[in-house]
């Protein structure tokens, strides 16, 4: 197995599967502890509901806004998914006082931090939750 060069604690996966699933390797090379920690996640959802909904964005810090300070820092994403997870707790909260059959929702994620071309950092992030209460109080309002 080939390490990270930055970082020798990882490891570089070249592969186009990783357990026997497609991925896409034009876009890698992954590393493969970031990867198990992303099966690990969906997994978990998986196991704890029927069903998933799961959905992907990029966070972009302003154009001009001075990024040096967050470029190594990570309490910025930590904030923003303590947040969203206290909308959908409140969500959760006021579904309940409607309806005592409402659903609840783990919010599940994952992120990653990465320094664009020009120097610019960013955050993907993928967030896992159970689907069914959409149909209740909605979280966008």
């Amino acid at each position: 197995m080939i390490r990270h060069r930055l970082n020798t604690n990882l490891t570089l996966q070249h592969q186009n599967t990783y357990l026997d699933m497609p991925i896409q390797a034009e876009k890698g090379p992954f590393i493969v502890e970031y990867l198990d920690r992303l099966h690990l996640t969906i997994s978990r959802a998986m196991n704890q509901y029927s069903r998933v909904f799961a959905f992907r964005f990029d966070l972009r810090f302003p154009s001009d806004m001075n990024h040096s300070a967050f470029n190594y820092e990570n309490e910025v994403i930590d904030r923003f998914i303590e947040s969203f997870k206290a909308k959908i707790r409140h969500n959760r909260q006021m579904a309940f006082r409607e309806n005592k059959y409402a659903h609840d929702s783990v919010v599940r994620y994952v992120w990653t931090r990465e320094v664009g071309q020009l120097g610019r950092p960013h955050y993907h992030v993928a967030i896992l939750m159970y689907p069914g209460f959409f149909g209740h109080s909605c979280l966008l309002k």
